[in-house]
């Protein structure tokens, strides 16, 4: 049975002892870590590989609803479980819209938490099956990159079908996994050179050294996997590097020199990863508020549409767009209306319907002040106006 690591969050020291102790987890091959509140939870997710979140929605600091949002960021794949109570429905409604996969209600029985834990284990396993098949698609394009170039035989026996899906060293990859998360360059190189003398020791046992390496190479695919990446993009950094130097021979050194800028490289994609997303996030929102701008949408309003605060959005528009959301909506507002009046020969009451203005009067009032001169005014002359940057 592939092992489950489990993480329990509750500010109710109680309930994370009777998660806890109340089921034989080790029966289950799962191992159970405790958190008292969101902070620290986020800092177990960080250090270790958890499979699955179980998280009251209640706690002080930090709701649950935020943990799992930046617990999402840092692990799109994470499963959840939501720990509620009936007078928790607005809160148990919204974790269902972030994703979660189950919640129970206090007071509940731990043989329930388990029947939902053994359910996700078996969906983990299913979705590990199908990685197992991306990760050989991935082998077979690695395999053909590296057989086109000029690499030495005894280099292209790193990429052997059968040392590719050896799991050897776990407890390196483990930590190197880790390690990639906390994205800290110094703690990586550090451990980089306790692997090199780990090689060291292996330089008389090619086989070894070559397992060791197939070892690292499925850890940083793997957790390129668990925060959002594809497979495809690893591999892409280790034929990149592996084509860059075809003249290179199989040398011990070589294999260090490789293995390291591979590593760095993978920690350097992995720490771009929130930016990634929240760029892709705010193009969807800019398209977004772009086609809707005159419906009236508000930052809350938008806030709700995305799954995320009004806080985490002002800031993210503020951030990735340069201006403030109530001003980027008025420019657009300022460029269409500007459109309409040039372009078109609707009325005024029309044009402030469209924009979303409760009249005519506070339309025209309002295009004046942007603008400089009145609707009819700006119709007449466009060249008139006054019209503010946007």
């Amino acid at each position: 049975m592939v092992e489950c690591r489990l993480l329990v969050a509750d500010d109710e020291k109680y309930l994370r002892e009777k998660v806890s102790s109340n089921v034989d987890w080790q029966k289950y091959n799962c191992q159970v870590f405790q958190a008292k509140d969101g902070y620290e939870a986020l800092t177990i997710l960080k250090e270790e590989n958890i499979d699955i979140l179980v998280t009251d929605i209640r706690m002080p600091g930090m709701t649950g609803i935020e943990l799992i949002r930046r617990a999402r960021e840092q692990n799109p794949g994470l499963r959840v479980i939501v720990i509620s109570e009936y007078a928790d429905f607005e809160y148990a409604r919204e974790s269902l819209r972030l994703g979660v996969e189950d919640y129970v209600l206090k007071p509940f029985r731990t043989q329930r938490l388990l029947e939902m834990v053994q359910r996700l284990r078996a969906k983990i396993a299913q979705e590990r099956d199908v990685d197992d098949d991306a990760r050989e698609a991935a082998h077979d394009e690695m395999y053909e990159a590296i057989s086109r170039s000029s690499l030495p035989g005894a280099f292209r026996w790193l990429i052997n079908r059968e040392l590719f899906v050896e799991q050897s060293t776990a407890s390196a990859c483990r930590k190197l996994g880790s390690l990639l998360k906390a994205g800290n360059e110094g703690d990586l190189e550090a451990e980089l050179h306790s692997y090199f003398q780990l090689m060291d020791q292996f330089q008389e046992d090619t086989r070894s050294v070559y397992i060791f390496m197939n070892s690292i190479m499925i850890a940083l695919l793997n957790t390129l996997k668990e925060v959002g990446f594809a497979y495809d993009e690893g591999v892409s950094i280790m034929v990149r590097h592996i084509s860059a130097h075809p003249e290179q021979n199989g040398s011990l050194a070589m294999l260090k020199e490789w293995l390291k800028a591979v590593v760095l490289d993978t920690n350097r994609l992995i720490q771009s990863a929130p930016q990634r997303r929240k760029t892709r996030m705010m193009h969807q929102i800019k398209q977004y508020v772009d086609e809707n701008y005159h419906r009236g949408i508000s930052l809350g309003k938008l806030a709700e549409e995305f799954n995320v605060s009004t806080g985490y959005l002002s800031k993210l528009f503020l951030d990735q767009v340069g201006q403030h959301f109530s001003d980027y909506i008025n420019g657009l507002k300022v460029r269409k209306a500007m459109e309409l009046l040039k372009t078109t020969d609707q009325r005024m009451y029309e044009i402030a319907d469209f924009l979303g203005f409760q009249n005519a009067y506070y339309f025209s009032s309002w295009f004046k002040r942007e603008v400089g001169v009145t609707p009819t005014e700006y119709r007449a002359d466009p060249g008139s106006a006054q019209a503010r940057k946007n």
